[in-house]
């Protein structure tokens, strides 16, 4: 039997918003969390005002004697377009932050590991380079795979069909690997490890991710939801190597 484990993603989340409050790691917060809210707000600004073309451009794939199914593919183009927004800014925010975001997670370590465990931290312009590297590795791993959910968007009936459910597992496994990364990049751990290890117990970070997006649709709420998912991630990395 498959363990989904969808409590125990929403009970890290939980201690990451208890985390990202305490102090010695509050300071650590403030940049990406700033970073969110700029990033976010504009991009929620101009959704609303661009969301009934991003609409009909969706259901305008349709060809006319299919258009009966457009009461059915509405609900998941409305689902698809919010995750996808929240994935795709949360990706920008990830750039601008991951510097910011590392030095988040070591903290955090830190802090629930003991008084006198250490994370090498990098100067702030070698974490800066490094950063920009380990997401260019995550940009290159997205980007095929996204254009071949693009591409099943055009098959007709069957293709436009499944496309949203596919778009919807992959956007949520990416979220996870995107936040899950920090502690094992400040371990020195490479992508493609970190990957096969998050795919050890697939279905809780794929619960974990699918939350993250929930939590990314909601105005308000996404703005603290980066340093939230960051200590989340963290709290979840230091039980894991307690096993």
């Amino acid at each position: 039997m498959v363990n989904i484990q969808p409590l125990s993603a929403f009970g890290y989340l939980l201690q990451g918003l208890h985390l990202m409050t305490q102090p010695g790691i509050r300071r650590y917060v403030w940049v990406p969390l700033l970073i969110n809210i700029l990033l976010f707000s504009t991009g929620f600004y101009l959704l609303f005002h661009r969301f009934d073309i991003a609409m009909h451009a969706l259901t305008a794939w349709l060809p006319s004697w299919l258009e009966w199914l457009t009461f059915l593919l509405w609900p998941l183009a409305v689902i698809a377009i919010l995750f996808a927004f929240s994935f795709l800014f949360g990706m920008v925010t990830n750039w601008i932050a991951a510097p910011f975001n590392g030095m988040l997670a070591a903290r955090v370590e830190q802090y629930l590991a003991s008084d006198t465990h250490r994370v090498d931290e990098r100067p702030l312009w070698q974490e800066i380079h490094h950063a920009f590297r380990r997401e260019w590795q995550k940009l290159k791993y997205w980007l095929p795979r996204t254009l071949l959910c693009a591409i099943l968007f055009f098959v007709p009936v069957a293709g436009q069909f499944l496309a949203p459910w596919i778009w919807l597992l992959f956007s949520a496994w990416m979220m996870a690997i995107q936040y899950c990364d920090y502690p094992y990049d400040n371990h020195k751990i490479t992508f493609p490890d970190m990957r096969n290890q998050l795919a050890r117990n697939r279905w809780r970070h794929l619960s974990f991710g699918g939350l993250i997006m929930l939590l990314g649709s909601i105005p308000l709420l996404n703005l603290f939801l980066m340093p939230m998912a960051i200590c989340a991630s963290t709290a979840m990395w230091v039980d894991d190597q307690k096993k």
